[in-house]
């Protein structure tokens, strides 16, 4: 109970025998007085109960304290002890004089264990082994539990496929990815031993595609090996991923071969000629062409694969057919120019002269190669020539001020026919364009050294005031003035559906490309085709699209893959042949070439219209595929009803329209300017007339 250097207990003492100086103490006895002192010795008898008070070490002036003011008899511990005292006795419990007051001995120190700091310290440095390996333990727990966190269907970090980074993408997002990729590869076609290539798309187009769902269904990271600690750095070294696998769309590739080769499968050659590198004429090479074989062309696509510069290369054999134009004759050009171009020359306008390098003259020229004709004497040339435009710009802003003068407006006012009042402007001065070209000719052929821009005279700018009587008279004079007064070459047919109503007419027999309008003849075409049994509504001619969804494509959209598609499954021969049959004379299709006049189109409307192109059932197809037109902005737009076909290219504009404005009338326009607007500005006029007309009856 006591540490071995604390001086109580006495050594070697029984435990039978009273000390000196009455240690050890007895325990007093307590009763309902007190408690009961015990002989002079300092022993203390027991109490009845064996109730045992602790004993209290002596002081050397005697036991026990005296005069302790303090509530605990004995504050000052012996070495080894702490004070912990319990209270005194209550106040209303009387002691004997002279009798002792029972405290608690102090609460012995435990020295068998060191402070728990203290412990865990040394125990880590017995075992140091031990947080080596929980460190271990906790990063390989994490790693799994990462890996196992990782999505689900992603590829590993460090996968690559095809030179694209497929890490934490998922598998669907790298098939997507390949395909969209895949399908812009681009597929060069070559002819026979030509060096330069036919065309060049991309694979998508040609029906080259390659499927990459099953070349990576052995890829990813499975669960099994996320259970394996660091996999997931490794895994991709397992990623067991195929080549590409190849497939072929045979109804685009068929739609590809009949749009870029024709029906026939004929080549043109394509002449050798020059374009301007680095301020150098180089040679573009020549291309032969000659008649192909389609069967063989698919066949060579459907064995193509992407070669090491990531291109695919299609090569096909061909009667080959050699350009009029070859390489030589194109260097030969080149080098010429090239020598004669290397140094300046003068621009004379008027009595002003300035420099012009031959660089600049370069950038005007453009080339032409010149074939004679069958039967006719000479040889195929290659020559430059100054593209006008490029010339006038040049001209416009270096030297025109200095030369010209702009010449006044003639204004002119008519009424009908007749003219009502004429006020003439002043003439003007303005370069010669023509006249210049020739000076420009004579350095190209070493013969000069110096342009002269010429000039000429010309008369007022012409404007006219016009309006019209709403009668026929008005309207035969608005449509006659309306080709005359706007840019570009327009056949114009005007029908009202009025008895005894003649059409109104100008430049109708003016043949243009139909450019998209002829998908309206072919629609007629294959319901003629469908109604006696020559075509199946089913039959596929544009991919997967039917005759019978091409005849509505063809209207609505000017679909040419269904145009083309129409026309082959027809026969072109048969297609004219039946055209001709219904009074289209003028008509001609042949494909890309197609061309039409408005005396054709006006008259083509007016047979649908009444019922005489010997359709039985399905004419109002045609009619309700005009009115689903997806182009709307030309004619169409003028509203009331109107519905329409079209054809629209860069080099031109085409278009039928039908109007009701109480009575019903059709306007073919057929023009080789390509804006809309001037259509549209030509039905709105013709209908403002109408309207005027339809009020006064």
């Amino acid at each position: 109970m006591y540490p071995n250097n604390s001086p109580y207990p006495p050594q070697n003492q029984p435990d039978n025998q009273p000390s000196q100086g009455g240690y050890p103490p007895q325990p007093p006895v307590y009763s309902e007085s007190g408690f009961s002192s015990g002989d002079s010795s300092g022993q203390f008898s027991m109490p009845q109960d064996n109730y045992t008070q602790p004993y209290y070490p002596p002081q050397q002036s005697g036991y026990p304290p005296q005069n302790q003011s303090a509530p605990y008899p004995y504050q000052q511990s012996a070495p080894g002890f702490q004070s912990n005292y319990s209270p005194l006795p209550p106040a209303s419990t009387s002691l004997s004089s002279g009798s002792r007051v029972p405290v608690p001995p102090p609460r012995a120190k435990r020295y068998d264990k060191l402070p728990l700091p203290i412990r865990i310290v040394d125990w880590f440095k017995r075992n140091w082994w031990a947080p080596v390996i929980g460190i271990f333990i906790l990063v390989i727990a994490g790693d799994i539990v990462y890996q196992m966190a990782y999505p689900v269907d992603a590829l590993p970090p460090g996968v690559s496929i095809d030179g694209i980074k497929a890490s934490q993408s998922s598998r669907a997002e790298i098939i997507e990815k390949l395909n969209s990729e895949y399908s812009k590869v681009p597929v060069e076609i070559y002819f026979g031993s030509s060096t330069s290539a036919y065309k060049v798309s991309p694979a998508k187009e040609v029906g080259i595609i390659v499927d990459n769902n099953d070349r990576l269904k052995n890829a990813g990271y499975p669960l099994w090996l996320r259970l394996i600690p660091t996999s997931l750095w490794w895994a991709a070294n397992l990623s067991k991923i195929d080549g590409p696998i190849y497939k072929y769309d045979k109804s685009t590739l068929d739609k590809y071969t009949l749009k870029e080769l024709g029906a026939d499968c004929k080549i043109q050659p394509k002449n050798a000629s020059l374009k301007l590198e680095d301020n150098q004429f180089v040679v573009v090479k020549a291309v032969s062409g000659g008649t192909c074989n389609a069967t063989n062309f698919a066949a060579e696509v459907q064995k193509a694969r992407i070669g090491n510069n990531g291109k695919i290369t299609v090569r096909s054999d061909i009667e080959e057919v050699t350009a009029d134009i070859s390489d030589d004759k194109a260097k030969a050009l080149a080098d010429k120019l090239n020598n004669i171009l290397s140094r300046e020359f003068t621009i004379k306008a008027g009595d002003n002269v300035t420099k012009v390098s031959g660089n600049t003259i370069k950038g005007w020229l453009v080339f032409k190669a010149i074939v004679p004709k069958e039967g006719e004497k000479g040889e195929s040339s290659l020559k430059a020539e100054v593209e006008k435009d490029r010339l006038n710009r040049y001209l416009q802003s270096n030297v025109a001020s200095r030369v010209e003068k702009k010449p006044g407006v003639t204004t002119v006012t008519t009424k009908d026919f007749t003219l009502i009042s004429q006020v003439n402007g002043a003439s003007g001065v303005l370069i010669d364009i023509d006249a210049t070209i020739a000076s420009i000719d004579k350095i190209l052929a070493g013969e000069g050294s110096e342009i002269i821009v010429s000039t000429k005279n010309v008369g007022p700018e012409v404007r006219y005031n016009r309006s019209y009587s709403p009668n026929d008279t008005g309207l035969k004079a608005l449509i006659e003035h309306f080709s005359n007064d706007n840019p570009g070459q327009i056949g114009i047919v005007f029908r009202e559906d009025r008895k005894g109503s003649a059409p109104i007419s100008v430049n109708d027999k003016l043949q243009l490309p139909s450019l998209g309008f002829e998908g309206l003849y072919l629609a007629y075409l294959a319901l003629a085709g469908i109604e006696d049994k020559s075509l199946q509504p089913t039959d596929k001619v544009s991919g997967n699209s039917s005759i019978s969804d091409c005849i509505t494509e063809a209207i609505t959209e000017q679909n040419k893959d269904c145009i083309n598609g129409l026309l082959s499954k027809i026969g072109y021969d048969a297609a004219n042949a039946r055209l001709k049959s219904i009074g289209l004379t003028d008509t001609v299709l042949t494909g890309e070439g197609s061309k039409t006049t408005a005396h054709d189109m006006s008259l083509f409307i007016q047979k649908l219209t009444s019922n005489q192109l010997g359709l039985k059932q399905r004419a109002g197809s045609i009619e309700s595929a005009m009115r689903n037109n997806k182009y709307r902005d030309g004619m169409i737009r003028v509203g009331g009803g109107a519905y329409s076909a079209v054809g629209v290219s860069d080099s031109g504009y085409v278009e039928q329209v039908i109007l009701n404005n109480k009575t019903r009338f059709t306007v073919a326009y057929i023009s080789d300017n390509k804006d809309p607007k001037q259509a549209q500005k030509l039905i709105s006029a013709i209908n403002k007339l109408i309207t005027e007309k339809n009020n006064k009856r």
